[in-house]
């Protein structure tokens, strides 16, 4: 509703699930069966974290610049916040995905972190500590 630079902090509701195979999709169910009828859904968490500590690289599907989580198979990395950004900080991430290239332009400067890197260098900033600290972050998360 309001201008995104309005707010002070911008938070995610993480809802991770895994699909319950037994619940039958368009079944029908009379309101007896209420209390019997399997959720689509089980193994639920839910957390709470602010968006540039779950952030990932990459736009949430191709045609859109909906910005995704980052990929990982170890769930504590989402629930405490421990995505690319959060060491690489939130001015970091403010600047790459305000400069990210929108889905359809044709000339895209970088599409990762480490070109992104690459390209603030091409402009003359010092990006010496932001490839320490992500090398060192690419390090700590390997899966």
């Amino acid at each position: 509703m309001y201008p995104y630079s309005d707010y002070a902090k911008h938070y995610i509701i993480g809802f991770i699930y895994t699909r319950n195979t037994d619940a039958d999709e368009g079944a029908i169910y009379s309101l007896d069966d209420l209390n019997t009828i399997p959720v689509p859904y089980k193994d639920v968490e839910v957390f709470v974290q602010e968006k540039y500590k779950i952030s990932g690289e990459k736009p949430g599907s191709g045609n859109t610049e909906n910005i995704e989580s980052f990929k990982t198979r170890n769930i504590d990395y989402l629930i405490y916040g421990e995505g690319p950004f959060s060491e690489l900080g939130e001015a970091v991430y403010e600047n790459y995905w305000a400069n990210y290239p929108k889905y359809r332009a044709r000339v895209r400067e970088y599409t990762t972190i480490d070109e992104y890197i690459a390209w603030k260098e091409d402009r003359g900033d010092d990006m010496t500590c932001e490839k320490r600290i992500y090398e060192y972050w690419k390090q700590s998360h390997e899966e």
